[in-house]
């Protein structure tokens, strides 16, 4: 972007601090109402440090599953003849239509209740899922790191050589695709 902090005024509430507290307050009430342990049940005890392979396939796995089961959801976000449906996901672009290069990281949380909501749950959800039963804390940690980094990313605005749709092209859409979306 040509002014990458563009954007931050008097909305900066709204367009920054606003999002962070409401997904850390989502986070808070999940554990406070201990959803985890209603929704999967127990949580494992790794004592052993996980073998390279293992944490390899969760990775993969979770990253591919976040994009098969959000992707509909997305699709619909954007295509779904319904009005109130397509609006829920339409806050997140809105910097789109009063900026050359709209897209920057803020931008990643900038949504409406609905759309993050949905988005989070996706991710608790592939976190359960596991050839061995249950993801490894390791495996999870670094899913949480890389999908973070991708989205932030995907919003940057950048086209840089060594973004992951450059290193994976293909299998990575990167901040051209976002911004063309």
């Amino acid at each position: 972007p040509v002014r990458a902090l563009h954007g931050f005024g008097p909305d900066a509430l709204d367009k920054a601090i606003a999002p962070i507290v409401s997904y850390l307050a989502g986070i808070a009430l999940f554990h406070y109402l201990r959803l985890g342990h209603v929704l999967f049940g127990p949580k494992p005890e790794f004592l052993e440090a996980p073998e390279y392979l293992r944490v390899c396939v969760e990775l993969v796995l979770g990253l591919f599953l976040y994009d098969l089961l959000f992707y509909p959801i997305h699709f619909s976000l954007h295509n779904l003849p319904v009005k109130a449906w397509r609006k829920q996901h339409a806050r997140h672009h809105s910097w789109a239509r009063t900026q050359e290069a709209a897209h920057n990281a803020s931008e990643t949380v900038y949504h409406s209740l609905l759309d993050g909501t949905l988005q989070v749950m996706i991710n608790i959800l592939v976190q359960q899922v596991s050839p061995w039963g249950h993801k490894h804390p390791i495996a999870r940690a670094l899913h949480n790191v890389i999908v973070t980094y991708l989205l932030a990313e995907s919003h940057s605005g950048y086209d840089l050589p060594f973004m992951s749709n450059r290193l994976f092209n293909g299998w990575f859409g990167g901040s051209v695709h976002h911004e063309a979306h």
